[in-house]
């Protein structure tokens, strides 16, 4: 069956990263790191093309190339992070709450402090390759709440969505957006990357578990 997101945007006049914790909507697991902001409205989207209308950048002082948005939309939470260390084509990026995802070639491949995290992904399509339609699998291992480890896998496709410029922080970018649908034995999903012409990505949003949903990262 297919999962329905309804999507919290940020739309306060400063964001606010919080120490406290609360439930998960379906889960009993807390978010460790990002909960809390001034304010949020809920629309019912798809988390394509127009994922990041809303988002609120007031109050991020000293931005850089080394910070990120992360917006959790299950919970309509979002958190500043930076990026604490590199392995080879994997980047870390911790909130101020320690909270973190890894990035790899614009994949998010784990997180760690949300609860239900994603302990591993596998896939054979990341980076430049989203841009050649393909079908492939797509792997999630995923913390259950027994604090054991499940093997979910997905049948996936890329494509093409469409060109788009982004104004992120003063900056603007010409980017091409891609999606990737995939198809479980229980869900299905899609993700939405967006890249430059040099092959950067801008921002995302990906889904990463039952519990958690879908989270995207945008940076700044």
């Amino acid at each position: 069956m297919g999962t329905v997101l309804a999507m919290k945007w940020i739309c306060g006049a400063a964001l606010t990263v919080l120490a406290s914790c609360g439930p998960l909507g379906r889960n009993e697991n807390a978010i460790g790191a990002v909960r809390g902001v001034t304010g949020s409205n809920a629309q019912n989207e798809s988390p394509a093309a127009d994922a990041f209308t809303g988002w609120a950048l007031a109050g991020l002082e000293e931005q850089s190339s080394d910070r990120l948005l992360l917006n959790v939309f299950e919970i309509g939470a979002a958190a500043a992070m930076v990026q604490i260390g590199t392995n080879g084509s994997r980047a870390t990026w911790v909130s101020t709450e320690g909270a973190s995802i890894t990035i790899e070639q614009g994949v998010i491949v784990g997180t760690r402090g949300f609860g239900a995290d994603l302990m591993g992904l596998q896939t054979p399509v990341a980076g430049a390759a989203l841009q050649d339609s393909s079908n492939y699998i797509r792997t999630h291992d995923l913390l259950n709440g027994l604090g054991q480890i499940e093997r979910h896998e997905y049948q996936c496709v890329s494509s093409f969505l469409k060109e788009e410029t982004l104004e992120i922080s003063d900056k603007s970018y010409e980017t091409s957006a891609y999606r990737e649908a995939c198809q479980g034995e229980n869900y299905s999903f899609e993700n939405t990357y967006w890249l430059t012409s040099d092959g950067s990505f801008v921002q995302s949003v990906q889904w990463i578990s039952p519990e958690l949903g879908h989270i995207g990262y945008q940076k700044l």
